[in-house]
């Protein structure tokens, strides 16, 4: 966690940003609804997973509650996909 944050530019927020915006175009143009939210479970998952491996190698632990709840919502951002996949929403 603290060396991908210390590559330079906020990467996390970035790809937070990139990707929110992707989500509020896709629902705007009713379009691409899946692609956006399968990008977004898996920045998710990334962030996810980072902060969960973190929480293994450092000590004291990092907050394995936000690791957890980032894969939840990668997971949540998996069950819009294919539910708008059901519907023949693209």
């Amino acid at each position: 966690m603290v060396y991908i944050e210390h590559l330079g530019p906020p990467i996390w927020s970035t790809m937070f940003l990139l990707t929110g915006l992707f989500l509020v175009f896709a629902a705007l143009r009713s379009v691409r609804f899946i692609p956006a939210h399968v990008l977004s479970a898996g920045v998710w998952a990334i962030y996810g997973g980072v902060i969960l491996i973190s929480a293994v190698l450092t000590e004291p632990p990092v907050p394995v509650v936000a690791g957890t709840i980032a894969m939840f919502l990668s997971l949540i951002h998996l069950a819009v996909a294919r539910g708008c996949a059901e519907r023949g929403i693209r």
